[in-house]
């Protein structure tokens, strides 16, 4: 799961996928692997990112020795100070994103070990939402807009932000919420739960045949030249209407809700995942001084996009139905209830409200809403009691 992410993310805006003449689909791709501490998710998430943090080490170094370099002018220019190439981020604020992407519009990888702080900090009443909008719009590749203070508005056209991380089920369950849900956000992470037996000791290990494979493929896909489209064959043409026809049939089968949105957006993940798939046949055959030729992703390429793709749908929607995440989603004011005290003054109230920016008209409405529901009671004038 963390292999696709790196890899789109290693293509980034490089190349895009042609459907039809108005319509194009970047690499990007969001995954999430959902395991108990103590499963050895992490080992594996680390084997996925490695050669991609090995390229960051490198950058950071080299912009370092630049910086030492310019500083030592005797009168260096603004202008010319070195940027920093950037291939991935931990950093998952907007702010951050947006000034990442100014200077390397190639894109980022957002890669975390733990995905649970990510998808948390979408819980602040004022501006979780606008947030999580921002970053809808950077999973479709529309063109994202960032007003800084005292930097004015910087504005990506092509935005470009795989995402790929760990987290365990409880947090997921926790964090994701119906805000999630209402804006889109949730449909777009492709999830697995790998089963989780007794860890039992062996010598099997990743050799190092496939780890120099690995890394070679991802230089290769690192280094080729930006803005270039990949159209389909006419064979791939032809699976892809088939795939897509039948696809969308079936969504008319499931209810409106969170499981048919995680449906429409498996197909986009098949056309996103046909060109992730065919770069990496292609780029992997190379050798090193081999010339770019973005020629059309074939129809091998898009018959393994789509065996793929509809497993990672089944997987997700299994994901959903073990631990509940469509029917326990939570609303901004039970997230709100959860972090009061069974007994709690308003003061307590209005502290809560402060730290997740809820404005405090809306705190009085809801405690009377919570009241009138049953939820709250009042035990005396500033004082409360969850029933």
């Amino acid at each position: 799961m963390p292999t696709l992410s790196v890899l789109s993310g290693a293509i980034g805006d490089a190349v895009r996928l042609r459907l039809k003449r108005t319509w194009t689909e970047p690499a990007t791709l969001w995954t999430a692997l959902v395991a108990p501490s103590g499963s050895t998710k992490s080992p594996a998430f680390s084997h996925a990112v490695r050669p991609v943090f090995r390229r960051e080490s490198k950058a950071r170094d080299e912009h370092e020795t630049a910086i030492a370099e310019w500083k030592a002018q005797d009168d260096p220019d603004p202008q010319d100070k070195p940027t920093r190439e950037r291939y991935r981020t931990g950093d998952a604020t907007p702010e951050a994103v947006v000034k990442i992407l100014e200077e390397n519009p190639r894109g980022v990888l957002l890669a975390r070990d733990e995905l649970g702080a990510w998808l948390g900090s979408f819980d602040r009443y004022v501006n979780g939402a606008a947030d999580l909008q921002f970053w809808v719009e950077v999973w479709q590749g529309f063109q994202a807009s960032r007003d800084r203070v005292g930097e004015g508005n910087t504005t990506i056209d092509t935005p470009v932000v795989p995402v790929t991380g760990t987290i365990q089920p409880g947090t997921l369950k926790e964090k994701l919420g119906e805000i999630h849900f209402d804006t889109g956000f949730a449909a777009r992470l492709i999830l697995c739960q790998p089963p989780t037996p007794p860890k039992r000791w062996t010598d099997a290990d990743v050799t190092e045949e496939v780890k120099d494979r690995y890394a070679k493929t991802l230089r290769r896909l690192h280094d080729m030249p930006r803005d270039r489209v990949s159209s389909l064959t006419p064979e791939a043409k032809e699976r892809w209407v088939s795939y897509y026809n039948m696809a969308n049939a079936s969504l008319e089968e499931r209810p409106e809700g969170p499981t048919r949105a995680v449906a429409a957006k498996g197909i986009t993940h098949v056309a996103r995942l046909a060109l992730v798939l065919h770069r990496c046949r292609v780029e992997s055959r190379a050798e090193p001084g081999d010339p770019y030729e973005i020629g059309p992703v074939d129809a091998q390429s898009m018959e393994a996009a789509i065996e793929v793709g509809r497993w990672l749908t089944r997987e997700t929607l299994r994901v959903y139905e073990r631990l509940g995440l469509a029917t326990e989603a939570k609303s901004p004011v039970q997230l709100f209830l959860k972090q009061l005290p069974d007994q709690f003054k308003t003061k307590d109230a209005k502290e809560i409200a402060e730290e997740n920016e809820i404005p405090r008209r809306t705190m009085f409405d809801w405690l009377d809403r919570l009241q009138k529901s049953g939820t709250l009671e009042k035990v005396r004038r500033g004082v409360y009691r969850k029933t």
